[in-house]
Parts: structure tokens; sequence; C-alpha cells
């Protein structure tokens, strides 16, 4: 009876833009390379939306400021 010898299997070549160069990684090392860049565009993500609602705080504001015509010129809502 003849046994097929087992091979081992090359680590797996991953890019990531957290590495400055492509390397063999291991499994742990991709999970983590993943989180990172899961957490990145989450964080990114994050910075639009808080634009955006920064853009719209604004616009409420002057328009706010616009429609309250002269009541209120000594105390107006304040833009910076």
């Amino acid at each position: 009876m003849q046994f097929e010898k087992k091979t081992r299997f090359a680590p797996t070549t991953v890019t990531s833009p957290f590495i400055s160069n492509p390397c063999a990684c291991s499994l742990r090392t991709v999970s983590a390379i993943l989180s990172l860049f899961y957490r990145y565009k989450l964080a990114e993500n994050i910075d639009v939306q808080l634009k955006r609602m920064a853009q719209d705080l604004k616009e409420v504001i002057e328009h706010l400021n616009s429609t309250s015509g002269g009541q209120e010129t000594a105390d107006p809502v304040s833009l910076s």
C-alpha cells in the first residue's frame, strides 16, 4: 500500500494598502489587514456623513437667520 506524500500549502500572497510590499501572509495577518481595511472604509463613510450633516446644519441656520427678519438681530444664530 502506497501513501501519497502530503504537500504543504504555500502562504497566500496578499497585497494591501497597509503593507508597502506584497508579502506571504498568514491567515491571522490577512484577517488583521481586512479588519483594518474595513475600519478605514467605515471611517471614510462616517466622515462623509458628518460633512453632509454639517452642510445641512449650516443651511438650516442660514435659513433661520434669513427668515427671522429683524426680530432678533442682536443675537443671531452664528455660523462659525
